[in-house]
């Protein structure tokens, strides 16, 4: 899975893996979408996925750790990133 974005703020994204389509939402709505990641992350999980983002963004570091997204048809995958 692999999800990239500019590298300054705001972070728009240039690609989308065709993985995240495993979620439910085409690829369009993601690259479209500035919200939709947000959405998407289990409402237990979002907090601690968006300030663990935001830091290796700001690190231009990668991401190492599992958490849960909701599809588009309300199914729940964890997923490692």
């Amino acid at each position: 899975m692999f999800y990239a974005v500019t590298p300054l703020p705001p972070h728009r994204p240039i690609y989308i893996s065709p993985t995240f389509e495993n979620f439910g939402y085409p690829i369009e709505e993601w690259l479209n979408d500035s919200d939709i990641w947000d959405r998407v992350i289990h409402p237990d999980d979002r907090e601690r996925v968006l300030v663990a983002t935001r830091k290796a963004m700001g690190r231009a570091d990668s991401l190492d750790f599992e958490y849960r997204v909701v599809c588009a048809d309300g199914r729940v995958l964890w997923v490692r990133d």
